[in-house]
């Protein structure tokens, strides 16, 4: 499980947005409308598991399609 973890930073690079955009969202709630994806507390540091990105991204994709763009 350790290995499929990544740092705030490069979570933001798969979800391509900006860190500070994913960091401000971690205490809104909120992203791109929605709840934000889960992630994980060590200490002072920010993991997500990656699994976790995919998924919570699909949503969108999801909705795309359903909307017919």
């Amino acid at each position: 499980m350790i290995n499929q973890l990544i740092t705030s930073k490069e979570a933001a690079v798969l979800l391509d947005i900006a860190d500070t955009t994913l960091r401000i969202s971690r205490t809104t709630g909120k992203l791109f409308g929605v709840a934000t994806p889960d992630y994980i507390k060590l200490g002072r540091n920010v993991r997500y598991k990656r699994e976790t990105l995919e998924q919570w991204f699909a949503q969108f994709e999801a909705d795309t399609c359903r909307e017919g763009i």
